[in-house]
């Protein structure tokens, strides 16, 4: 066969693999918004505590102070190409790696995105109740935003201290892109006036305006919190985007985050960019601010500690 014949062939199996597969993931997505979210809607999620065997050791931190982690965990697939192409053990195997790395920070609460429950993609099992076992942490939240044809994932939130309540927003999700969402806890730092609403947060990765939306639509869902806040996940956004949801968060929430501006913080190495947020009420001071360099995911996982500004004990 001549090169240029060659040439021509290959560029036509090329463009067949490139338009099936974007089909097949067109019909994919449609399916699972038409399934398991057409709408924006407040959920209850399920408050989990752990069996008496596997309750949370000491944490570090004092009533005044608090620990915090997020983490997109990439469907437990660590940094290979799609969770789909590995086995159940590689999949546990990723996840013990995450919780192996949590266990030595030992935080006291932990912020998860793109966290499954049983979906086909990714060993079909519960990846929050695995991780919360494994750490161990003695309470969770969960929430799905898709859920269907097989597949069950969104955000999560893993604490030491005790969840009083938990909820769940999934927003409306855009054509192209799958369905993102919240869940939000009110968590009890072993003090009666410290109480806190802390929520981990997805936004959509394509389309600015549709993060501008959720945003705005999580500003609505809990601006009458009468708690400080703490949002912590993957918003997809850098500070210096004249569209930046983080500013938008931090201005009509009354929140601040660490050094917004600073190049020494990258979260997403594909990019080299800071998409992953830990945002927190003013009445909070930021003690300590770090990246986890081990990859544990396509995103690193970011740790801080806050206090409170008064301290009512």
């Amino acid at each position: 066969m001549y090169p240029s014949a060659l040439l021509k062939k290959t560029t036509q199996i090329l463009k067949y693999i490139v338009f099936t597969t974007l089909g097949i993931f067109i019909v994919w997505v449609l399916a699972v918004q038409f399934i398991a979210n057409d709408s924006i809607a407040r959920l209850p999620v399920k408050k989990t505590r752990l069996p008496s065997q596997y309750q949370p050791q000491p944490h570090s931190g004092t009533p005044s102070e608090l620990s915090i982690l997020t983490l997109n965990m990439a469907h437990g697939r660590n940094n290979s190409f799609h969770q789909l192409f590995l086995s159940k053990s590689d999949i546990e195997n990723n996840l013990k790696k995450i919780s192996d790395r949590i266990k030595r920070i030992n935080p006291d609460i932990v912020a998860l995105q793109e966290v499954d429950n049983a979906s086909f993609w990714s060993g079909n099992f519960n990846h929050i109740d695995y991780l919360a076992q494994q750490i161990p942490m003695g309470f969770s939240v969960q929430g799905e935003h898709v859920k269907g044809i097989g597949l069950a994932y969104g955000t999560a939130i893993l604490s030491n201290l005790v969840i009083t309540k938990g909820a769940s927003l999934s927003f409306q999700p855009s054509i192209l892109t799958p369905a993102k969402g919240v869940v939000l806890a009110t968590i009890n730092p072993n003090h009666p006036d410290h109480h806190i609403t802390f929520v981990s947060v997805h936004f959509d990765f394509l389309s600015q305006s549709l993060r501008t939306q959720q945003a705005e639509n999580l500003a609505e869902f809990i601006k009458k919190s009468p708690h400080p806040l703490i949002i912590a996940g993957d918003m997809n956004s850098t500070w210096e985007n004249q569209q930046s949801v983080v500013k938008q968060l931090c201005e009509k929430l009354n929140l601040h985050v660490y050094h917004p501006l600073s190049e020494k913080t990258p979260t997403f190495p594909f990019t080299g960019k800071r998409i992953d947020w830990i945002l927190v009420s003013k009445s909070l001071t930021f003690t300590h601010y770090g990246v986890i360099e081990q990859t544990l995911s396509d995103h690193k996982a970011v740790l801080i500690k806050v206090r409170w500004q008064k301290d009512p004990s």
